[in-house]
């Protein structure tokens, strides 16, 4: 190596040593992105068990769309709330006697503890607010408003 070589690698060396890469600083990235892979892998396993659990639930109530008012059903995995809900609609047979009351209303239940949350209707009728109630003791009671949004909140999140 001639001199002059060996001052320019000494020049270069430094920053060189200084910069030096260090795997560990792309682990907290990479570490990152397969924990929210594992998390969207859990969740659709978890939308495929509540799809099940749903069936099952509509068979132990025995809902037929068009039998006993029932409109129809739907089910949600909420990654938010970490529950299976299906929301049912029905028609009030009893309304067409009864004016005052609802003619549609909506149930939201837990899939896997078969528990009824909340019964909510629209505000359109005198009556309605007793069919609005939320089941948690940290839901809206009697308001026909906050029960729709309690309900829509877990079927959309």
């Amino acid at each position: 190596m001639s001199g002059r070589g060996f001052w320019i690698g000494l020049l270069v060396l430094p920053p060189l040593v200084g910069c030096q890469f260090k795997p560990q600083d792309a682990a907290p990235g990479i570490e990152q992105a397969r924990q929210q892979e594992q998390k969207r892998a859990d969740d659709w396993q978890r939308m495929k068990e509540c799809a099940q659990q749903s069936e099952r639930t509509v068979k132990r109530f025995d809902w037929v769309e068009g039998k006993d008012g029932l409109l129809g059903w739907e089910n949600h995995y909420s990654p938010k709330h970490g529950r299976c809900f299906v929301a049912a609609s029905f028609m009030n047979k009893d309304a067409k006697k009864d004016p005052k009351l609802p003619m549609l209303y909506d149930q939201l239940f837990d899939a896997f503890e078969g528990r009824l949350l909340a019964i909510c209707t629209d505000a359109r009728v005198s009556a309605a607010n007793v069919f609005c109630s939320v089941q948690d003791e940290a839901g809206p009671k009697f308001d026909c408003g906050g029960c729709r949004q309690w309900i829509e909140d877990r079927m959309q999140h």
